[in-house]
């Protein structure tokens, strides 16, 4: 990589409410390295990211489980590399 950017796969935005499933944001098995700007996307993808999660938070009972595994759906999802 040409400018690493840690990225948080459980995004800031809602640290409470990953907070209250138990899960904590700033665990590293919840981060990972993504190519920055001006080289990567990252900045280009990152609102979408979280528009993902609004979505995945608009069912009220999403589990610790629940959260673990659309991130890990995500990761694996090429918009967000």
């Amino acid at each position: 990589m040409k400018k690493p950017q840690a990225h948080h796969d459980l995004p800031q935005k809602f640290k409470d409410r990953f907070s209250r499933l138990g899960l904590d944001i700033n665990n590293p098995k919840h981060m990972r390295w993504v190519e920055g700007g001006p080289h990567g996307n990252h900045q280009k993808w990152s609102h979408e990211f979280n528009k993902q999660w609004e979505r995945f938070f608009q069912n009220p009972d999403v589990t610790a489980k629940d959260a673990v595994k659309f991130m890990n759906n995500l990761r694996q999802n090429t918009k967000f590399q």
